[in-house]
């Protein structure tokens, strides 16, 4: 309960709506994009340490409650049109990044899915190796070293359905939440 009071005061929140606030201002519209990139303005990038922002802001606020991304911008700039494009290429810049966690989330899995058929196959030629060498010295260093080698595997597959799957899953319910959340411009 202290958190959720700390975040209403770091946050602008409406109760009415559950909905947080990320309030950013800006001088020029520019100030959202890398300030390195000179494409025209429809081609260029955001810049990442507003992105970051965004994302850890997201980050800390409860999944069950909605966010609203607020730019201020001096009243004399306001412009409707450059607005709506921003708003389009920020939302794109969202769902990149919701698709590069899910595609890591799919690699993760697959190579996942490669540890756990290779253990399993250790696990059985560790067996096996008993069988084939007749050396006991011999046997006993390789046998043990494939049963290691196993274990590791299916230590790693462990690590990666409990720990890395379980972080990028909660990454991708706060980049859908941002996809969805409003996008504001005021003027100040």
């Amino acid at each position: 309960m202290k958190d959720v009071l700390k975040l209403k005061e770091i946050y602008r929140y409406e109760k009415k709506t559950d909905t947080y606030n990320i309030d950013i201002s800006l001088d020029q519209y520019s100030d959202i994009f890398n300030e390195w990139d000179f494409a025209p303005f429809t081609k260029r990038d955001i810049d990442p340490d507003l992105i970051e922002f965004i994302e850890e802001c997201a980050l800390e606020i409860p999944l069950k409650s909605k966010i609203s991304i607020n730019f201020y911008i001096p009243e004399k700039l306001k412009d409707e049109d450059i607005e709506e494009k921003l708003k389009r290429i920020i939302k794109n810049n969202l769902k990149f990044g919701y698709r590069r966690i899910y595609n890591e989330k799919r690699r993760l899995i697959k190579s996942t899915s490669i540890y756990a058929i290779t253990g399993v196959i250790f696990l059985l030629l560790s067996s096996f190796v008993e069988d084939l060498i007749k050396i006991s010295m011999i046997k006993n260093i390789i046998a043990n070293g494939i049963m290691i080698g196993a274990w590791v595997l299916i230590w790693d597959i462990f690590s990666t359905i409990f720990f890395k799957l379980k972080e990028l899953n909660f990454k991708i319910k706060v980049y859908e939440k941002l996809i969805y959340s409003s996008i504001n411009f005021y003027d100040y």
